[in-house]
This record gives C-alpha cells, sequence and structure tokens, in this order.
C-alpha cells in the first residue's frame, strides 16, 4: 500500500516518544542543515523528567530516518526535508514555536559575536558563516517578527561582516533595510 509523505509521517510521529516528538519539532525551526551544538542549543526538554542529552535524542532520530545526516568539512551535519518541518511546525503550539525561535536566533547571535571578533579573512569562521547562512537569515527573519532587537543587530552585523568582498547580495540589503526601520533599534545612541 502507498502511502502519502503526511500518512507516513503520522506514522512514523506516532511511534516516537514524546520528548523525541518535542525535540524533532523543535528542530524544524532550523533553515537549512544544523550541527549538533546549534541542536543542543535549540532542543529544550526540561518539561520531561529524562536523562537524554541533546546528542542521544537526535541519534536516535537519525537512527529512525527522520533527520538525515552528512558530512560537511568532516563534521556531522544534520537535516530535515522541508516537507516534514512544515508538518512538524505545525505540531508544535504557538508558544514552544516561538520559544524554538527564540533559542535558535540566540544561538545564532551568540555566533555572531564570535564572526564579529575574528580577524577579517579568517578563511574557517567564513566559511563556516556560508554553511550557516540560511539560518542568519532565519535568525534575522524571526528576530524581526518578534521585535528581538539586540540579536537582530547581532546576527546582521555578523552577516555584513562575513560578505567583506563589498559585494552584498540584495537579499542582504533589504533584510538590512528592515533591520535599521526596526522601532528597538532606532533613536538608540
Amino acid at each position: 500500500q502507498m502511502y502519502s509523505t503526511e500518512q507516513s509521517f503520522e506514522i512514523s510521529w506516532t511511534l516516537l516518544k514524546p520528548w523525541e516528538q518535542m525535540a524533532l519539532s523543535q528542530l524544524s525551526v532550523f533553515k537549512g542543515g544544523f550541527f549538533m551544538d546549534a541542536a543542543e542549543r535549540v532542543i529544550d526538554l526540561d518539561d520531561f523528567k529524562i536523562d537524554y542529552l541533546a546528542i542521544d535524542v537526535v541519534g536516535n532520530l537519525v537512527d529512525h530516518s527522520l533527520i538525515q545526516v552528512y558530512n560537511a568539512d568532516g563534521e556531522p551535519r544534520f537535516y530535515i526535508f522541508d516537507q516534514m518541518k512544515r508538518l512538524l511546525r505545525e505540531k508544535l503550539q504557538s508558544f514552544e514555536l516561538e520559544g524554538a525561535e527564540y533559542r535558535h536566533a540566540l544561538y545564532y547571535a551568540q555566533l555572531s559575536t564570535k564572526i564579529l571578533y575574528q580577524p577579517q579573512g579568517k578563511t574557517e569562521i567564513i566559511k563556516y558563516f556560508l554553511l550557516e547562512e540560511n539560518n542568519f537569515i532565519r535568525a534575522i527573519s524571526n528576530s524581526l517578527k518578534n521585535d528581538w532587537a539586540k540579536i537582530t543587530a547581532h546576527c546582521a552585523l555578523a552577516w555584513q561582516k562575513c560578505w567583506f568582498d563589498g559585494d552584498t547580495p540584495m537579499h542582504a540589503r533589504t533584510l538590512f533595510a528592515k533591520i535599521l526601520k526596526m522601532p528597538n533599534l532606532q533613536h538608540q545612541e
């Protein structure tokens, strides 16, 4: 019998433990792939009385083939298919989704601080940034949507620095224009 993507997803969903369902849903906030350190910062399972670490839960989800893993310059990078992400985001209540989006944006804001203090031309951090560009865009977009001004500013400054050759793409310019119009960023000294 052939199942639709939604039916296959629902069957797999029912086989997961509640904390695996929550972790998988929270990971749907990533745009493109993610590294384990980012997953550890986004996953929040404090409401469950379990002794699992994020790495264990992600490993179980990889074993269930709900998360794909590939090699990115010698480091495992994880990926959830976009259609599944859409279904997962529907499983989260709005406050759970906002919490996951906030932890995602905060992680990338803190990563931005590392980028900002790297000497110009550091190829490792630029290469890492390029892998994470879509997540920076997602962090900035969610920060704009939720009016998290400081997070938006950190991510945007790091993103701007990484385009060190002066060839800033149009989507970057559009986001910068939105950022500059944020009420919390205006009139600050």
